[in-house]
């Protein structure tokens, strides 16, 4: 468990270094996750990095109960500019937070999507290493964590690049790793980048998450 909490703050410290080099035009752009720009994903990575229990509870009860809502609120009243929100990555990387119920292969998870999220339509290139995009697979290959962000069911996916496959039969479904990353989680930017006898069937299926 040590070891992947090593791997989150040392995606947090590369994430900070990327977000401090963005300009004012990157910082408001487009990311991959529908509907937030760069600067709402930062925003959201950073939250629970500063948050208390206490204002967190206070914040879904403004937001109805609703998570999405919480994090959407959170994501837009957050000001502070790039290169501040970097800083508290890069200072804050060893923290230990873990979702309630969940362990470390969560916020591992949450920085390396969303570093997706904010690298993939700025065209910026990260190369984690496979073992970290490994974990994160076989974490969302999680049945609750596939109805979460409402992946289809019924494939099977293989990271050509690295050699991690999926467990259990059914059609195949592959790319890169970074592909199915963002495919499973629902961003629709590396759908065309699929292949195998699945990807057309998975792409008809395939819901944008949010």
């Amino acid at each position: 468990m040590s070891d992947l909490f090593a791997m989150i703050a040392d995606e947090r410290r590369i994430l900070g270094d990327t977000v401090d080099s963005l300009t004012d035009a990157q910082w408001t752009a487009p990311s991959a996750m529908g509907g937030w720009q760069i600067r709402h994903v930062v925003a959201h990575l950073v939250w629970p990095l500063e948050a208390s229990l206490a204002g967190t509870l206070a914040r879904l009860v403004r937001a109805g109960f609703s998570f999405n809502r919480m994090a959407d609120q959170q994501a837009d009243g957050e000001k502070r500019p790039a290169r501040a929100l970097a800083a508290v990555l890069r200072t804050r990387a060893d923290h230990r937070f873990t979702p309630p119920g969940m362990g470390p292969e969560a916020p591992l998870s949450d920085i390396i999507v969303h570093g997706l999220d904010i690298r993939r339509p700025l065209g910026l290139k990260r190369a984690f290493p496979a073992e970290r995009t490994g974990i994160v697979l076989d974490h969302l290959m999680r049945t609750g964590n596939m109805k979460f962000f409402g992946t289809p069911l019924g494939f099977r996916f293989v990271a050509e690049d690295t050699g991690w496959a999926s467990r259990g039969d059914g059609p195949v479904v592959s790319g890169t790793a970074e592909a199915l990353l963002l495919s499973v989680t629902g961003r629709k930017m590396a759908l065309p980048e699929l292949k195998g006898d699945g990807a057309d069937p998975f792409r008809a299926a395939f819901t944008e998450y949010r």
